[in-house]
């Protein structure tokens, strides 16, 4: 896929976004890869979850209810659900990412307020209503009409005062 994508930049400029097709893009759910990743980048992501864990937790507010947007190996919601020991996660992601996830938040010892829900960021109907939504590392990865599409449906399933938090 790198290579792919390095091999002409200047066409990934041109398109607007991604060169691949479908079955080699990111959106695809059964791409082999995402497990690796998911366990590669696990330890890389602990600081940045403990940062957003703190953004998140500085506005004030109760925090019960969690939704982890493409959690990948769970360090968002996890980190942040450390720190809210009432709070409950809910993960989307595709269902072999979810599967380090949930052996990450059993590490974490969430076991009981953790929750896979498989499927698409795009397509996965989020139900809610949540206090917080963590949307991480993937906005960029969309066309502008999808990141749009994706935000209007987080926001509506934000409780009143609930937020978004983005990287």
């Amino acid at each position: 896929i790198l290579r792919a994508v390095l091999s002409d930049p200047a066409a990934v400029v041109r398109n607007g976004g991604t060169i691949l097709g479908e079955a080699d893009h990111f959106a695809a759910p059964d791409q082999a890869d995402w497990t690796t990743y998911a366990r590669a980048v696990a330890p890389m992501m602990a600081r940045s979850a403990a940062f957003l864990a703190d953004l998140a937790t500085s506005r004030g507010g109760e925090i019960h209810r969690i939704l982890d947007i493409a959690a990948g190996a769970g360090q968002n919601g996890i980190a942040l659900a450390n720190r809210l020991p009432d709070a409950r996660v809910t993960a989307i992601d595709w269902p072999s990412v979810l599967e380090v996830a949930a052996e990450n938040a059993r590490a974490a010892g969430l076991d009981e307020r953790w929750k896979a829900q498989p499927g698409s960021a795009l397509e996965t109907e989020f139900a809610g209503p949540y206090d917080v939504a963590l949307v991480v590392r993937f906005l960029h990865l969309l066309a502008p009409q999808q990141r749009e599409a994706l935000l209007r449906r987080v926001h509506a399933a934000l409780a009143p005062g609930g937020c978004v938090v983005a990287l």
